[in-house]
């Protein structure tokens, strides 16, 4: 779980973040917008 929480906090500080790296991995786009949502939820 650890390990998840590093790789998440990573991606945070990509450019374009965690939608690049969903859309990198050709993930559905109605899921992507999902995770964004609730991604800007989280740094409210």
């Amino acid at each position: 779980m650890d390990d998840l929480r590093d790789l998440l906090a990573d991606i945070r500080t990509w450019e374009d973040g965690i939608r690049q790296f969903l859309l990198d991995r050709q993930c559905d786009p109605d899921r992507i917008e999902r995770i964004m949502a609730v991604e800007l939820k989280r740094g409210q």
